[in-house]
């Protein structure tokens, strides 16, 4: 990697830096300040993360003067390497060949030593490739557990998805699976959802039903992917800590939304809420190890998850949910054209 493409990178990652830093902490702000409902937290949240990867790059395209820009230099070593050679005698001082020697002589030297933006952008390349490698061998190890799902093409549970799923209409096909290694019923990709086999005998009909409209959800929704985007971002720039509480926020707002979805579908809040105590008794201390879409797969905020349900909080109307689209385009807006990038420049000789 040559120093001039270090230095750009180096760059683009402390832009994003900042504009992440912005778009994630004002939202962050909004939803805490305001209490939002899901869906509007879902959409400013999910904006904040996506457009902190667009910014700076339309910023870089537009060749846009932003306030409190800043420089990267690239091409400062030649000097300093030129300021600690041997100065040329002085009867060759005017020998236009001799200066030339010595230039060629003190680059030489700069390029065997690797620049600052080259080390820095190889380090969090290494870091960010091992935490990427660590979230898909963990990917990996679940699905190695959920090996041994088998297909489940007739029965009450087949019939039920199939029901709701004309309800809905939902009309990508939705392979149903059971597996004995699970506790928690999950949306596996976009296509799957994988049940405990304590589904058919723990739960009654009514709670099935709920059950499968909630996974339904999640793939309707497309949860998997937001969730599995999420993970590799949160490891990919480690060096935001906002990107974890941007997932976690994103894996709250999909379990929330996903049971207002289920419960509009099916009608009945008070049997999901049953589903839901019932499958908290499955779930093991550390259930699936990855963010996964699912039922329960979060124990630590199922009591609050029922309290809704039974309290029968409606969700946001459309309008206002627009109306957050609106100011979160806004938002994006003010920081392609105000907040500060970091570019690189030319300072050699």
């Amino acid at each position: 990697m040559s120093a001039s493409l270090a230095s750009s990178l180096l760059a683009w990652l402390l832009t994003y830096l900042i504009h992440s830093s912005v778009l994630l902490g004002v939202a962050w702000l909004v939803t805490r300040r305001r209490r939002l409902e899901p869906a509007a937290s879902d959409l400013l949240w999910k904006v904040a993360l996506l457009a902190s990867l667009m910014t700076g790059t339309i910023q870089s395209r537009l060749e846009l003067s932003t306030p409190a820009s800043v420089a990267l230099p690239v091409a400062t070593l030649p000097q300093a390497a030129l300021l600690n050679q041997p100065a040329a005698p002085a009867s060759d001082a005017g020998n236009p060949g001799v200066r030339r020697a010595v230039r060629d002589a003190a680059g030489a030297s700069v390029s065997r030593a690797p620049s600052l933006p080259l080390v820095v952008v190889l380090v969090w390349g290494a870091i960010a490739l091992g935490w990427c490698l660590h979230y898909v061998a963990r990917r990996l190890i679940l699905f190695g557990r959920l090996a041994d799902r088998r297909a489940v093409t007739d029965g009450p549970l087949a019939a039920t998805l199939a029901e709701l799923q004309r309800t809905a209409g939902y009309r990508r096909r939705v392979h149903l699976t059971m597996a004995r290694t699970i506790s928690s019923p999950v949306a596996l990709g976009l296509s799957e959802i994988c049940v405990p086999e304590l589904a058919l005998s723990d739960l009654g009909a009514e709670q099935q039903r709920s059950m499968l409209a909630h996974e339904l959800a999640h793939l309707a929704r497309r949860d998997s992917l937001w969730l599995a985007g999420a993970s590799l971002m949160e490891r990919c720039f480690f060096f935001q800590p906002l990107n974890r509480l941007a997932r976690r926020e994103l894996e709250t707002t999909a379990e929330y939304l996903s049971d207002e979805w289920a419960t509009r579908k099916t009608g009945s809040a008070v049997a999901l809420a049953k589903c839901l105590a019932t499958v908290a008794e499955w779930i093991q201390a550390s259930p699936l190890g990855v963010p996964v879409a699912g039922l329960a797969e979060r124990r630590s905020f199922l009591v609050s998850r029922i309290s809704r349900l039974l309290e029968g909080r409606l969700p946001s109307s459309p309008a206002s949910r627009r109306g957050w689209a609106v100011a979160a385009a806004l938002g994006v807006a003010v920081t392609i054209a105000a907040a500060p990038r970091v570019s690189q420049s030319w300072s050699g000789p």
